[in-house]
């Protein structure tokens, strides 16, 4: 990798940017370095790449990577638009750091803005939403506990992967019916809430959970008593879609997050603010007006979803009889 690169991620690292923030700005800059040094037939490794070569950058060099995304990586508006933010954050350091360069423009200020019809977010109906909480059985997994507990407190809070992998035992606080949410994104503390349905299922699982020999705090636990990966719980829910028959829907663990957020905005017909708080989002659009909201009206909310009238044990019933 590049020093000056290094140098950049030293930055992000230093003014306490997240790990997962780091990574993807080092791999879209990184990315572009690598087109450009192939681009311009610069006869260097990519390693060798220094301030000098990164001074030789144009405008037309970034709008040659833009059409490198579209027709060759086929990469989305989205996501060009973040690689072209990550470029941009990572010139004006170039610039700011070097005192002689401070007034030398930055090359993609004169890149247009990228226009991105925004897609809806995909989401579980009421009915699959329903269904997929009980999805796993002693017949398809060994752990159906644990991986319906998992299930479940993503469609019933609204938590991101990070913030369900983060969890310990500590911050589940079952009298009050929510979690502890230390460091969520952007560095933020917060109360995610559940519903009774959600509480009773999360009762079952500490129940199982006492019989692992662990020294872990982690909430959710391995086969062998370690924290759960972060890709096992992707493979979790990946499983749960299969099971579903939602394989070819191309849902991820975002989805049930989207799914918590449409379901409490459809049925329980909550203000929007009051729904930037349930899920911990900082802003909701750029005229958005910033306003307190109490928690009590939070665990109201939530416990007006209609996941929360789903009776776990008549579903059981229905099932097996």
């Amino acid at each position: 990798m590049p020093q000056i690169l290094c140098y950049f991620l030293q930055y992000l690292k230093f003014h306490n940017y997240s790990s997962g923030t780091i990574k993807v700005y080092q791999e879209h800059i990184y990315e572009f370095l690598s087109f450009f040094v192939e681009y311009q037939n610069l006869n260097i490794q990519l390693k060798d790449v220094g301030i000098f070569i990164v001074l030789q950058i144009q405008t037309s060099d970034i709008r040659a990577y833009l059409v490198h995304l579209c027709n060759d990586k086929k990469n989305v508006p989205n996501t060009r638009e973040n690689k072209i933010r990550a470029l941009s954050s990572f010139f004006n350091w170039v610039f700011s750091t070097n005192p002689n360069l401070e007034n030398k423009e930055n090359p993609t200020n004169s890149i247009e803005k990228i226009s991105n019809s925004k897609k809806l977010p995909k989401y579980l109906n009421l009915e699959n939403a329903q269904k997929i909480q009980r999805v796993f059985t002693n017949k398809n997994c060994r752990n159906p506990i644990r991986n319906n507990m998992i299930t479940t407190l993503f469609l019933a809070t609204g938590i991101r992967l990070t913030e369900l992998y983060n969890l310990n035992i500590e911050d589940v606080i079952l009298d009050e019916n929510c979690l502890f949410i230390k460091n969520g994104k952007g560095k933020k503390d917060r109360y995610a809430y559940y519903n009774d349905n959600c509480k009773k299922q999360l009762e079952q699982y500490l129940n199982y959970r006492k019989n692992i020999k662990t020294d872990s705090k982690a909430l959710f636990l391995s086969e062998r008593g370690e924290r759960l990966a972060r890709r096992t719980i992707q493979y979790i829910i990946e499983k749960a879609y299969e099971l579903m028959g939602l394989k070819d829907f191309d849902f991820s663990v975002h989805t049930l997050r989207h799914t918590c957020a449409t379901l409490t905005y459809l049925y329980v017909k909550q203000d929007i603010l009051l729904l930037k708080e349930i899920l911990g989002h900082s802003q909701i659009s750029s005229t958005e007006i910033y306003t307190h909201v109490f928690d009590d009206q939070i665990k109201s909310a939530l416990e007006s979803n209609p996941l929360n009238e789903f009776n776990v044990d008549t579903y059981n019933n229905k099932t097996t009889a």
